[in-house]
């Protein structure tokens, strides 16, 4: 399973990690985006971060809170997310490549605060 960090607007590759065996896609995120971190060029820092649903993890969420940083996670569409996504109204919904994009509320367990964004295909 490999990973790899990169700056988007450059098309730098600043973190790699490549496991062996049956690694979990969701394990030592964290220490890898922050290795990430170290590496940017003196006085720059890591704005935004954009992840799959292994980034979906309540230390993720609060590092990205105590560091300032606007995400894009994916999260699996659990009863909760669905919910969540349920009580957006339908104006609120946006053209977003195939599909539709919109923002709401969703908590999750052992975050700073109760504000995460959920989004996704409109139901």
């Amino acid at each position: 399973m490999p990973l790899v960090g990169h700056i988007a607007e450059l098309g730098l590759v600043i973190g790699h990690e490549f496991r062996e065996g049956n690694a979990a896609p969701a394990a030592g995120n964290l220490d890898f985006l922050q290795s990430c971190e170290r590496n940017m060029p003196k006085g720059k820092r890591i704005a935004a971060v954009r992840a799959d649903s292994a980034g979906y993890q309540a230390t993720i969420f609060n590092w990205r809170q105590e560091t300032g940083k606007v995400f894009a996670i994916g999260a699996d569409q659990d009863a909760a997310v669905k919910a969540a996504i349920a009580t957006i109204p339908e104006s609120a919904w946006k053209p977003f490549r195939d599909g539709e994009i919109a923002e709401t509320a969703h908590c999750m367990n052992k975050t700073m605060n109760r504000a995460g964004i959920a989004g996704g295909s409109n139901p």
